[in-house]
């Protein structure tokens, strides 16, 4: 049922065809660099979150 063009070439992948690479451990590099670029940021929203809050929420009442 999957065109042979999308079945060889990953670029042309489907959404189950990549999920399928990820479970097979194919992702693996780009998985850790985006968990580490991640990371970083929630550090900041963490150490900032009642200010951010505080922002937002006077933002809304004007």
């Amino acid at each position: 049922m999957i065109p042979s063009a999308a079945e060889n070439n990953p670029v042309q992948a489907t959404g189950p065809g990549c999920l399928h690479s990820v479970v097979l451990g194919g992702a693996g590099p780009a998985m850790a660099a985006s968990v580490s670029s991640v990371i970083p940021v929630m550090m900041v929203f963490l150490v900032f979150q009642r200010q951010f809050i505080a922002a937002l929420a006077n933002s809304g009442l004007k």
